[in-house]
């Protein structure tokens, strides 16, 4: 992934915080996004095509960690 004005890249991110359960997982990569205008060329790397999109935490619970990027829109 690029730089891009906005993003917050973190490679071996801890997801626990972000799950109601407290679930101790980790992502291979977490993509937080300030800026909306940033999603289309971030959207357009075709390693986020497949990305979990994480909201609250509060609809998830991890069983393993994602092999996926994790996209959390702030």
């Amino acid at each position: 992934l690029e730089p891009l004005a906005g993003v917050r890249i973190t490679n071996d991110a801890d997801l626990a915080p972000l799950n109601t359960f407290g679930v101790r997982v980790r992502a291979p990569v977490m993509v937080e996004v300030d800026d909306f205008a940033a999603l289309p060329a971030l959207l357009a790397d075709a390693s986020m095509r497949e990305a979990l999109v994480l909201g609250g935490g509060s609809n998830m619970l991890f069983v393993d960690a994602p092999a996926t990027p994790v996209l959390r829109l702030t």
